[in-house]
């Protein structure tokens, strides 16, 4: 069996990667996958989170996303980190979004792991969460 090899080098190829590699047995598991890349972006691993409790703070995911940053980090690989919230319905934000995203920017500029961005992974659509979203 040949794996191809995936590089997420654009805005559409990561799209593209969502889309298309995100098994639909997925979206029945609401949580987050942490897409890890390698220096040249290349994926290497995706890990699925279940979806935090309703009462996680903001503290509780930047501690999970400090899980995986802190690892690449130690890796000294220049690696990449893509996030994907995945749930049924349409792909309209909610305040976990806003705290994935926000937890997301800041531990892995403390750890000096690109972040290839957070993106909210439907049945229904996909979008970006940006940085207007979060405030």
């Amino acid at each position: 069996m040949t794996r191809s090899t995936v590089v997420l080098d654009s805005p559409e190829a990561i799209q593209r990667h969502l889309r298309c590699d995100i098994e639909p047995d997925d979206f029945d598991n609401p949580g987050v996958r942490f897409v890890l890349c390698d220096g040249r972006n290349e994926v290497r691993a995706h890990f699925h989170i279940t979806d935090a409790p309703p009462d996680a703070t903001e503290d509780d995911y930047a501690f999970m996303v400090s899980v995986f940053a802190q690892g690449m980090a130690n890796d000294g690989d220049d690696g990449a980190m893509l996030l994907a919230l995945t749930r049924p319905g349409p792909p309209t934000l909610s305040q976990g979004d806003r705290l994935w995203f926000r937890a997301a920017h800041e531990v892995c500029a403390e750890h000096d792991v690109r972040l290839l961005g957070v993106h909210v992974v439907t049945p229904r659509g996909q979008r970006e969460v940006l940085l207007d979203d979060a405030l």
